[in-house]
């Protein structure tokens, strides 16, 4: 193993082995602009009330005629209870489920890394804690991020509660993922419990009733109560639980909590550095294949193509190049199963030049099957792979579209983005997609060229295609051209930057 660092001024370039692993010009997370910020306004958070009980405490002692002087307090208590998705969390008590909901979507390709926050007012409180009201935890009414998604918004023992937002763990297979929105709710456990003989009402001391009353519930707020008084009658017992003058046990306390306002996400991923075989520490990683077949058919299926390491986020990039009849297209594209949406292509000529780029979002596997459904045979056909561990979106920053040779076509780019191209000929000169700056063949500081492909033999179908990969570090607008010496009958390219 070796280390090396490069160090230039303004950027320090760490490697092992000769694949990046420190980067100052490489940012730990990649945040989407404002433009793909998503703000969820009039969201409405409700905590029900919760589980109650009451305790119950009489006294009776001789007066000083000899008669029973007795005396009564009833109380509100909240016992032990844990609060949220049932179905997620197995502590969960029973009868206190909260289910998550989904309260909107952010690109699929959004982690952990995602940015929350809130702007929140409660509109309606509970009622109060002994006397005590029960305060808000966050700043109302302005924005306030919640760290790692997480917001408590009350909290006053003997219970707290909180908000969490998060991302699904798998996404929708449209290029989106869910936000959801998860409650949680909890109260602590009373040490000393409320009783005496066994929960006897007939005894003096303590006792505990109720819906959901607990020998452990916490007094949170008086009910009522029978001040002393001395039975004439010499019987006593009029203010026990079950007594003819009892204290009441009607609970009319609240403690359901409402909070409104908005919501405001900022999608991001932490990026992810390449596999081994070198590339930009934010770039996606090249795989480039070098798969052709020549009139095997239709459909064309490559069986066993690298894609990388598996990521719930990876985006696998087809590069699609082929040609063949006049009137021919391509109808579909899959890998690893999943329907890959197209990104750009053209179509050219009286051989049906077809190049083309299409995504998806490819989770599990290192290995894949790609399969390339075209509207009939084709002359020839081959395919190169990309996978991507940090793109925003699966809808392009730009694209070109083109037939044109020897002529630039401006590509804008995102500082830390990157950029596709592939194109196709079947001219015995071969065809070279150029990357240039000015005017000029100019190779920038950071960029990765990819291979040409070659397909069939050029002496008899001329079967020449080509793609390449730009790593943009700095965000420069990349200069395109399609270079060809001859006058091929058959010519098409396309280019897709991403971020």
């Amino acid at each position: 193993m070796t280390r090396s660092w490069q160090i230039v001024p303004g950027r320090v370039l760490g490697k092992k082995d000769g694949v990046p692993f420190f980067d100052t010009d490489a940012f730990p997370v990649q945040y989407a602009n404002e433009s793909q910020e998503v703000l969820l306004t009039g969201q409405t958070i409700t905590f029900p009330d919760f589980q109650k009980g009451n305790a119950y405490c009489w006294q009776q002692w001789d007066g000083p005629s000899g008669n029973p002087t007795e005396s009564a307090i009833s109380v509100v208590t909240i016992p032990n209870q844990e609060w949220g998705p049932s179905a997620s969390l197995a502590y969960i008590t029973a009868g206190c489920n909260l289910d998550d909901t989904v309260i909107g979507t952010v690109p699929a390709l959004a982690d952990g890394s995602t940015k929350f926050f809130v702007k929140l007012t409660r509109t309606a409180s509970p009622s109060n804690v002994n006397g005590i009201s029960v305060p808000v935890q966050f700043e109302e009414n302005v924005w306030v991020e919640c760290p790692g998604g997480s917001l408590p918004v009350e909290a006053l023992y003997p219970f707290a509660r909180m908000i969490q937002l998060f991302l699904a763990a798998a996404d929708n297979g449209d290029g989106t993922r869910n936000v959801i929105m998860r409650r949680l709710m909890s109260t602590v456990r009373q040490r000393q419990g409320f009783y005496r003989s066994g929960n006897n009402y007939s005894k003096t001391g303590w006792n505990y009733g109720g819906t959901y009353g607990s020998v452990f519930g916490v007094p949170v707020a008086q009910i009522d109560t029978r001040g002393a008084s001395t039975d004439l009658s010499g019987i006593g017992g009029r203010f026990r639980r079950n007594g003819s003058n009892p204290a009441s046990t009607t609970d009319n306390t609240n403690y359901r909590s409402i909070f409104t306002g908005d919501i405001r996400i900022v999608p991001g991923r932490a990026q992810i550095a390449p596999l081994s075989g070198g590339g930009d520490p934010n770039g996606p990683h090249f795989l480039f294949t070098d798969e052709d077949q020549r009139g095997a058919g239709d459909p064309y299926t490559f069986t066993d193509r690298l894609i990388g390491d598996a990521d719930p986020g990876r985006v696998v990039f087809a590069l699609v190049m082929t040609y063949g009849s006049s009137g021919r297209s391509i109808s579909s594209v899959t890998i690893a199963g999943v329907v890959a949406s197209l990104v750009a292509t053209t179509t050219f000529g009286s051989f049906a030049g077809i190049a083309a780029i299409y995504a998806a979002t490819v989770p599990s596997g290192t290995t894949a099957t790609v399969v390339v459904d075209c509207s009939g045979s084709m002359t020839a056909i081959a395919i190169d792979l990309v996978a991507g561990y940090n793109i925003s979106s699966l809808v392009p920053d730009a694209i070109i579209q083109s037939s044109d040779l020897n002529t630039n076509r401006s590509l804008p780019t995102t500082a830390g983005g990157f950029a596709l191209a592939c194109s196709i000929s079947n001219d015995s000169w071969g065809n070279y997609l150029f990357l240039n700056w000015n005017d000029d063949d100019y190779d920038l500081s950071g960029i990765e060229n990819a291979v040409l492909t070659q397909v069939g033999d050029p002496a008899t179908d001329g079967g020449i295609l080509g793609c390449r990969a730009f790593q943009n570090t700095d965000g420069t607008t990349l200069q395109l051209r399609l270079n060809n010496p001859g006058t091929p009958p058959v010519r098409a390219w396309v280019a897709a930057s991403f971020h």
